[in-house]
């Protein structure tokens, strides 16, 4: 892993590995055939997981589709995934 030296990014990597929610951050494939792959998990995501996030880091997110997956909240986690960014306003 390369160490930033830019202020702001060394920030937001920060605030995102201190965020109080579990954060999973996923690659969607170049190629029809291919599996999504996860690249960015933050320590909450052992909580609600089971999984530490150098367990999920490489891995495809249907590693979390178990057996005892409730599937009410995998559609819900699957809706919100595809939610567009709000556009802010801010004070001028």
């Amino acid at each position: 892993m390369s160490v930033s030296h830019n202020p702001t990014e060394q920030l937001f990597k920060a605030v995102v590995r201190h965020f109080r929610d579990a954060i999973l951050i996923i690659k969607t494939p170049d190629k029809h055939d291919e599996d999504p792959q996860i690249v960015f998990a933050n320590e909450q995501i052992t909580a609600l997981t089971g999984f530490t996030p150098a367990e999920l880091v490489g891995q495809s997110p249907r590693l979390l589709n178990g057996p005892d997956t409730d599937p009410v909240k995998l559609e819900q986690a699957d809706s919100q995934s595809h939610r567009q960014p709000r556009n802010l306003q801010h004070r001028t």
